[in-house]
């Protein structure tokens, strides 16, 4: 019987610790939700401003300020590149820095999905033994309990 409790016990920390797994999953899900999204903004910012030389703009400084500009030349942007570099490149060039990363991501975003149905299938597994192990423990106080015991 004590060899059961430990079982279970285990059962139960091993299932806490999936837990925390998944949801460090599901925090990294949204992240990466949240990167695609901005690569996807800035395909539609790049295709916006297509043509629009010497048009106003509001530049942003942060959340909810911004001053007024003007853009002058829409033929090239700066773009991040890694490290510390920021490249100059045409749109078409930049446009496709940008899917490259956005598939990039999507694929992550796919690998994080498979494993967290992977963590869901284990816990699945875990709760039925974390199930058949209480209920044996209700049986085992004693050799003369039937099915319908009313000892507990």
């Amino acid at each position: 019987m004590a060899k059961d409790k430990s079982n279970q016990n285990n059962a139960i920390i091993e299932m806490n610790i999936l837990d925390q797994q998944l949801r460090q999953l599901e925090e990294h899900a949204r992240k990466v939700e949240q990167q695609v999204y901005e690569q996807q903004f800035m395909e539609l910012s790049l295709e916006e401003m297509k043509g629009k030389n010497n048009s106003e703009v509001m530049i942003p400084l942060g959340p909810g300020l911004f001053i007024p500009g003007k853009i002058e030349n829409t033929d090239k942007v700066l773009i991040h590149i890694g490290g510390k570099i920021i490249s100059r490149k045409s749109v078409d060039e930049a446009r496709k820095i940008i899917e490259k990363r956005k598939e990039s991501l999507m694929q992550e975003g796919e690998k994080v999905g498979i494993n967290m149905q992977k963590i869901l299938e284990e816990m699945t597994v875990l709760e039925s033994k974390i199930r058949n192990l209480q209920s044996q423990n209700r049986h085992q106080h004693h050799g003369e309990c039937g099915d319908e015991c009313e000892c507990d």
